[in-house]
């Protein structure tokens, strides 16, 4: 993002740039007390696509609403009499930050490897009404090409076929003419992610998937090719090829309370072993 305007050279000649302060490979842009702020943090804030005129604005606001929150920082340490609470209070929350991060990390590497596939699946199979489809899934082969492409006709011949010809003439002739292509025979997909690439309403590609399976359609510039092979309606009971995730993940969630207490269990008993642990 490029920042212009004559507010933001001010602000970049008025800085500090002392070098007593390590600013750790970072632009800084603006000091109030010992706090700074820097071009990386701006830049990172920054709404993406903002025209010229729109990020010059935003960062104008960005960097005064900085401003006014250090001041206000700098008043409230010089005036709370207390600063060991709100200090006690951080370290506080700063632990609970750690042990969080500790205990996610915990979860995701040591027990959701050690949970069996057979497992999973077990657990789908007794929770199947907690894996109902909220959307259509299917599963097929997608192919966009422009109008002027060469072999259309081929395309339109071979698109609904499933054999192992048919899809190997469509994948080669996709590196050289499609403009979108998308082969999803081998597994499950919600019917949105794909009819949002057609020039047709979800209901009505329902309607017509449904009735034909297939559907052809052309604008402007492009053909549009959908074929599906399998088709779930909503409401029915998902795949657990394609509920495995989720059931997974489910999974995990009941396990963790116990995990992290058989964790704690044995780091206590580790500490006790090692004498680390003393009562006064």
């Amino acid at each position: 993002m490029k920042l212009k305007g004559i507010w933001l050279l001010l602000l970049c000649v008025n800085v500090a740039c002392s070098p007593t302060y390590d600013h750790k490979g970072k632009t800084p842009l603006v000091k109030v007390g010992e706090e700074f702020l820097y071009k990386e943090d701006l830049i990172a804030a920054s709404p993406a696509g903002l025209s010229g005129p729109d990020s010059a604005v935003f960062a104008r606001h960005f960097i005064e609403e900085w401003v006014k929150n250090a001041l206000v920082y700098e008043k409230a340490r010089k005036n709370i009499p207390n600063n060991d609470v709100v200090d006690e209070l951080v370290e506080n929350y700063r632990k609970s930050l750690l042990v969080h991060a500790y205990q996610q990390n915990l979860v995701e590497q040591k027990l959701a490897e050690n949970i069996p596939d057979e497992e999973v699946k077990a657990y789908y199979e007794a929770n199947r009404d907690l894996f109902v489809a909220g959307q259509p899934l299917m599963k097929g082969i997608f192919i966009k090409v422009p109008l002027n492409a060469a072999e259309v006709g081929k395309v339109r011949r071979c698109y609904t076929k499933n054999s192992s010809e048919d899809v190997e003439f469509l994948e080669k002739y996709s590196f050289q003419h499609a403009v979108d292509y998308n082969y999803f025979y081998d597994r499950w997909l919600p019917l949105h992610d794909v009819v949002a690439k057609l020039p047709l309403s979800v209901s009505d590609a329902e309607a017509r998937l449904k009735q034909e399976g297939h559907i052809e359609l052309k604008d402007s510039a492009n053909y549009y090719f959908l074929n599906v092979d399998s088709f779930l309606p909503a409401g029915e009971v998902e795949p657990y090829e394609y509920a495995y995730k989720t059931a997974k993940e489910m999974l995990v969630n009941l396990k963790r309370i116990s995990f992290i207490g058989e964790v704690k269990s044995s780091l206590y008993n580790e500490a006790l072993k090692e004498k680390r642990i003393i009562y006064y």
